[in-house]
């Protein structure tokens, strides 16, 4: 579900998926609905029959930060597939759970995963003789990294980017 919401291919990792789609793993979920089940219990039995919806929404809102954090936790300890992924997202990591607009396109998830069109990822699969470069006539390999930042071809999209973001264009670091 996590690769369709980011438009990815089936090649993404799991956690480069769900970190992206902003789902966390069901099994922290599911740990999460079992606490805020548990919690409301407790408090229908204690409220003697007052409304209990402000304690329902801050009790949630509490479960979900926690499992934000042992997500978080999990991804920091972890090694994974997709480390460029998961190391770009930790250090905003609050904020990219918060935000809630600015959908992943398809050409987007390629350039964050590296999974897409750029021939070192095709190469690696098999569907590339070579994984140099064919839109600057280099013999720079062509990755993500190259088109986002060196690739002369790409040099007025990248004017528009870095006009609009900054020139910074690398990961934020940990």
């Amino acid at each position: 579900m996590a690769i369709r919401i980011i438009r990815g291919y089936r090649t993404i990792s799991f956690e480069a998926a769900t970190i992206l789609a902003r789902f966390p793993p069901m099994d922290i979920l599911a740990d999460m609905d079992a606490k805020v089940y548990d919690r409301m219990r407790i408090v229908r039995q204690t409220s003697g029959g007052q409304p209990i919806t402000a304690f329902a929404v801050a009790i949630r809102r509490e479960e979900k930060q926690n499992a934000l954090a042992a997500w978080h936790s999990r991804l920091c300890e972890e090694p994974y597939v997709h480390k460029r992924v998961v190391e770009a997202i930790l250090p905003v990591f609050k904020d990219w759970m918060d935000q809630k607009d600015g959908r992943l396109t398809y050409r987007l998830t390629q350039v964050i995963t590296g999974h897409g069109c750029f021939s070192d990822y095709l190469n690696k699969i098999g569907r590339e003789a070579t994984s140099n470069c064919h839109h600057c006539g280099g013999t720079a390999q062509d990755s993500a990294d190259h088109t986002l930042a060196q690739c002369s071809a790409w040099d007025g999209e990248r004017r528009a980017l870095t006009g609009r973001i900054g020139s910074n264009l690398s990961c934020p670091q940990s």
